[in-house]
């Protein structure tokens, strides 16, 4: 079975984020997701009303089963809410660092509401503990902006912060721009082989339900299959287009099944 990963995020009821969009992602990518849920939440793409934290030691049993049972190669790290969930998380991707090839980190700091999940001593942990271990981080720019303290207003900026991120210690940073440029959008790659500006249009407008996930995961699929953390970020783009193009109404989740359809 091959782009078989292990995503470590919180639970969606509207299934547009969360573990139940990466399993649909991985699905329309051709992959295979198992999970580690780290919350059960109440949420939509505008809200979070209600978090049920799990403990550090159940969410680390989960990721020792799947990784044990199904081989899992490739870890995407999500939603970790605290210093319990961050150090059982961390401690079991050291115990298993020889048989897991890449761990993909997305930074989810910031709920759909715009608030702040995390307080500035978790926010030093995960740096210290998490993106240290990382081999990619994939932050958009207020979790980029969290991250390293500096305002991002441009793409000069922008190239700024994921140099700054870089150092951190992951291999690559993929720095999700948002409008940072006025006739598209921007992804900037930072890598030990060489830094890449990736640009594309604009899709489906400047909020898109899940979408910042969807692109983590569906990178941690492509590069379980081989692919390199540039082409990855690329096939990313074009499934996000397809999904979105083809979701059934504006500010609802990625239309998954389209992609599924398609192939």
């Amino acid at each position: 079975m091959q782009g078989r990963i292990l995503t470590v995020t919180e639970s969606d009821p509207c299934a547009g984020a969360g573990v139940q969009g990466d399993i649909k992602t991985a699905m329309a990518m051709g992959g295979y997701a198992t999970t580690a849920i780290t919350a059960v939440t109440v949420q939509n793409a505008n809200s979070v009303s209600n978090v049920q934290i799990l403990s550090g030691k159940l969410v680390a049993e989960q990721m020792i089963k799947a990784i044990d049972s199904m081989g899992v190669g490739v870890i995407k790290i999500g939603t970790l809410y605290n210093e319990d969930i961050i150090n059982h998380v961390v401690d079991v991707l050291e115990e298993k660092r020889n048989s897991i090839k890449y761990i993909i980190t997305d930074p989810e700091m910031i709920g759909p509401d715009g608030a702040q999940i995390m307080d500035k001593q978790t926010v030093d942990l995960y740096k210290r503990r998490l993106l240290v271990i990382s081999n990619v981080i994939t932050p958009n720019i207020r979790e980029a902006e969290l991250l390293t303290g500096m305002e991002i207003t441009d793409i000069e900026t922008m190239q700024h912060a994921a140099d700054m991120l870089h150092t951190y210690g992951a291999d690559s940073v993929i720095l999700k721009g948002g409008d940072m440029i006025s006739d598209g959008s921007a992804g900037i790659v930072v890598s030990d082989e060489g830094d890449s500006l990736i640009q594309f249009p604009m899709i489906g407008g400047s909020k898109i339900y899940g979408a910042g996930a969807s692109i983590s995961t569906s990178i941690a699929v492509s590069m379980a299959r081989g692919m390199s953390v540039t082409s990855a970020t690329e096939k990313a783009l074009i499934f996000l287009d397809s999904a979105v193009t083809n979701s059934k109404a504006k500010g609802q989740p990625l239309n998954h099944s389209f992609v599924i359809g398609s192939k």
